[in-house]
């Protein structure tokens, strides 16, 4: 699953092949593993892992909406786990 402004869901090949552009909503995409999960897993039967990758971006607007769809969420699962990977340009030593 990824998303931007609007979530999708993909196959894993696929995954490493996405790309999306314009702002970031964070609560569409906690909104889409809501939906897998009210979908396909039941929270009593099945052991429900969430890992959330980010790059830190979010609509200002959004902070308040994507922190109570996260906390809804992991009150449904085993483990919810959250990374921001940060960019940072490292110069080749010597040069």
């Amino acid at each position: 699953m990824a998303h931007t402004t609007e979530a999708w869901e993909f196959n894993e090949p696929d995954f490493f092949q996405v790309s999306g552009t314009g702002g970031t909503v964070a609560s569409t995409g906690l909104a889409k593993v809501r939906e897998i999960i009210d979908a396909r897993y039941n929270p009593g039967r099945c052991n429900i892992y969430l890992f959330y990758a980010s790059d830190g971006d979010n609509s200002v607007s959004d902070g308040a909406d994507a922190r109570t769809a996260l906390t809804a969420i992991a009150a449904d699962t085993c483990f919810t786990g959250y990374v921001e990977v940060v960019f940072r340009a490292v110069a080749a030593a010597g040069h």
